[in-house]
């Protein structure tokens, strides 16, 4: 038992598990304090939020990325775009996955940016989702639990993204 305590003291834990003595956490307002002389370089991909910025800052937006705002409008007006769906008010995780499956299209990926699932896990989520699903075309959901990717198939056994052996091919 020492010697694995050893190791764990000596070799794991001074890698794997840091304690910082501050919280480090900034906004645009820190980052732009008067007290700073450094000049601070950003990109978010969009200039939309401009005007949110402090008044004393200035954005310049490099030569090469002014056409990122209209390749992003472009790519946002296309007609596949052009449908969306209301929900209502108190929407559950069921409710919506159920949508996405009646949808005319096929959907293949969620996306939660907006943190409409909630109600449930990741896990959670993939498993509901893939109780709908048609069981002809789709036998297993990717999802990720914590910082790994984790595959769960009809049988409701869930493995290791990079074991799973459908991996090499997820069309």
């Amino acid at each position: 038992m020492l010697v694995i305590n050893y190791f764990l003291d000596y070799f794991i834990f001074p890698r794997e598990a840091k304690q910082f003595p501050h919280k480090l956490v900034a906004s645009v307002w820190d980052l732009s304090s008067s007290l700073r002389s450094d000049i601070i370089t950003d990109f978010s991909g969009m200039n939309d939020t401009q005007l949110l910025l402090p008044i004393h800052i200035r954005q310049y937006d490099l030569p090469e990325f002014q056409k990122t705002d209209t390749i992003v409008l472009n790519n946002l007006l296309k007609s596949e775009n052009e449908n969306y769906q209301i929900l209502p008010i108190n929407v559950t995780s069921e409710n919506i996955l159920k949508q996405i499956v009646d949808y005319q299209e096929t959907v293949n990926v969620i996306l939660d940016a907006g943190a409409l699932f909630i109600d449930g896990t990741n896990r959670d989520i993939a498993i509901k989702w893939l109780k709908l699903l048609d069981k002809n075309t789709i036998d297993y959901v990717v999802y990720f639990d914590s910082d790994s990717i984790i595959v769960c198939d009809r049988q409701l056994h869930h493995y290791s993204f990079v074991t799973f052996p459908a991996s090499e091919r997820l069309d």
